[in-house]
């Protein structure tokens, strides 16, 4: 059967008939219903009034056997409830027939898979065909990092997206917080758009509400220039003049990320799981403090191990489970790597889209890591990965790169998990990436692929992307492509096609806008830098009063539409944006993005005022 929930089913039979969510009031659970299954319980009838006017109430019933069960009934039938048989981890059964829709799951995390799905069944109408779904995992468990160092999303969007990515069956979200964390022992540190302690826990809230577990990450080395860079903390960097990594040999250096720490896991008391970087290391033993220290441990590779172990073993006895990037310990010999903690567990990212094909050289590290007992997390890459001001993910090789990843997990397994990883900005002070909205393509992609592995198609995703996602015909092929033509010299053809599709989207009309108006500025940008060659070749002569008369005519011409197409374009984008992110942060966006062509623009009408 076909059917459009965004990730795809492991199996989907029809059955004779129908069932119509109109026609039923009450969800019952079972009488030892898990606490986790009776807040999805709730959760899901929430949505359901919310989202499509439906009344239910929650009931306990003796005809539900499953903890993690439910039926979908009328308060006067008593439904028939059959237990799975599956035994796979977050695996669920799903069976829709005559007047009641019954789930019944492995354990909670396939409960709460199973109401994603109900959710996603509702968005065509509430009468569906009778049907048989069984469902499990590929990945077990499967990540969204959430970059906050870049556009901000404003509240209302967090919840927004909290409650899109739970719908496409994520469990966890990896949160870089930097500056926007509330930090009391780093109050200079704060961003302008940090969180409030108030709306910090209302966004915990938000997730936990929909199932999703939050993993903090806290660099303890490298990436901490939103601390360095700020006057009270430069002298503890470990190259003063570029403060992105702090000296791990630095008397306060310890004390200070144990007080981050301390905060972070005071915030998230629930966490499995806190990452801490330790990001980008290449500085390590510039500073005569870490240098002396490198000497007496083997060179900066025993200062960073040594390091690094100090704020795993913390995090690890306050509970958590400690994830630490993998790149810095490449290429150590194995006795070395030997020395992180045992229950550590490495992210190997590698963001190459390599067309789609997994070779073992991709990640040529895997066997000295399993042999020293580490576990291991898989990383792709959905957005902020192609130019420093990409404002786009380059669709193409996103979906390639999560192709052969899934390979890898198939045949180079085992991996405890995989982290679909969004950068926000390459560095703190340059400017943001493209904006979180345009990566939902991406970022879905990754979810079909975590959660199908090798029994989905990009075919398939496209289709269901553009039925599921966006409420348009599935054989409207040209939305699909338009994607993909955005960093591939098509962007002028991709706005038409999104600007045309949006006028007929039902859901998520929204993402289309912002695609739209960025393929625009694609065009722009690539327009403005064909007619910068063209000004600077008259450039000597413009300047001088000696300029061609036709050429000037022609600039003349041309300069009222530029200028006009430029102040257009900044008012859609900042229309659009502003619905979602925090207007300073707009603003400087929008400057990096425009500020150049209308310098130009200014330069050229005075310019022109002389010929």
């Amino acid at each position: 059967m076909a059917l459009s929930l965004l990730p795809q089913p492991k199996s989907v039979k029809t059955l004779v008939g129908s069932f119509d969510f109109r026609e039923v009031d009450t969800v019952y659970i079972s009488k030892r219903a898990t606490t986790r299954t009776k807040q999805q319980a709730a959760h899901l009838t929430a949505e359901l009034k919310r989202h499509h006017h439906l009344s239910y109430d929650v009931q306990v019933s003796p005809n539900v056997m499953d903890p993690h069960g439910c039926l979908l009934t009328h308060h006067t039938r008593g439904g028939v409830f059959v237990k799975t048989t599956l035994e796979k981890p977050q695996a669920y059964e799903l069976l829709a027939a005559g007047h009641t829709l019954a789930v019944s799951a492995a354990d909670d995390g396939g409960f709460a898979c199973a109401t994603r799905t109900i959710v996603q069944l509702l968005q065509e109408g509430t009468r569906i065909a009778a049907m048989k779904i069984q469902d499990w995992p590929t990945v077990p468990y499967r990540v969204l990092h959430l970059d906050l160092q870049g556009l901000t999303p404003n509240l209302p969007s967090l919840k927004e997206f909290v409650e899109r990515v739970a719908l496409h069956k994520f469990n966890a979200l990896l949160v870089e917080y930097g500056d926007r964390f509330p930090y009391e022992c780093l109050p200079q540190a704060r961003g302008p758009h940090a969180f409030t302690p108030e709306t910090l826990k209302e966004f915990l809230g938000e997730a936990a509400e929909n199932g999703l577990e939050i993993i903090p990450l806290v660099p303890c080395l490298g990436d901490l220039e939103f601390v360095l860079s700020r006057d009270p903390y430069r002298e503890l960097a470990e190259v003063p003049d570029v403060p992105s990594q702090i000296c791990p040999a630095h008397p306060k250096a310890e004390r200070l990320v144990r007080e981050m720490l301390r905060e972070i896991l005071a915030a998230h008391p629930r966490a499995r799981f806190v990452h801490l970087g330790p990001g980008r290391t290449s500085q390590l033993g510039q500073h005569p403090l870490s240098k002396a220290a490198a000497g007496k441990l083997g060179g900066p590779a025993g200062l960073l191990l040594q390091h690094v172990a100090r704020f795993i073993r913390y995090v690890r006895n306050a509970g958590p489970q400690v994830l630490v990037s993998e790149e810095p310990f490449r290429g150590l010999p194995l006795e070395q790597i030997r020395k992180l903690p045992k229950d550590t567990a490495l992210v190997y990212a590698c963001f190459e889209p390599n067309g789609g094909q997994f070779q073992a050289d991709l990640l040529p590290h895997l066997d000295p890591y399993r042999q020293a007992g580490l576990k291991l997390f898989g990383a792709s890459a959905v957005r902020g990965m192609d130019t420093n001001s990409c404002n786009v993910p380059h669709f193409r090789h996103r979906f390639d790169n999560m192709d052969w990843w899934i390979e890898a997990t198939e045949s180079s397994g085992p991996f405890e998990g995989h982290i679909a990883w969004g950068r926000a900005r390459f560095g703190f002070h340059l400017t943001a990436c493209d904006p979180l909205p345009v990566a939902w393509p991406s970022v879905l992609y990754a979810a079909e692929r975590m959660w199908s592995g090798p029994d989905s198609s990009r075919e398939s995703f496209e289709r269901r992307l553009l039925a599921g996602f966006y409420g348009l015909r599935p054989d409207m092929a040209e939305v699909a492509l338009a994607h993909y033509g955005l960093a591939e010299d098509h962007a002028g053809d991709a706005a038409i096609v999104f600007g045309n599709a949006r006028q007929h989207a039902r859901r998520n009309r929204d993402v289309l806008e912002i695609l739209e108006a960025l393929a625009r500025l694609e065009v722009f940008s690539r327009e403005r830098q064909k007619q910068t060659e063209r000004i600077a070749a008259l450039l000597p002569r413009l300047e001088t009063g000696r300029a061609d008369p036709a050429q000037v005519r022609l600039l003349r011409s041309k300069l009222p539409g530029w200028q006009q197409e430029l102040e257009v374009l900044r008012r859609e984008l900042a229309r659009l944006l502003l619905r979602r992110f925090h207007k300073e942060e707009v603003d400087d966006f929008l400057q990096d993005r425009l500020l150049i062509a209308e310098r130009l623009l200014a330069y050229l009408q005075n310019l022109l005022k002389r010929n």
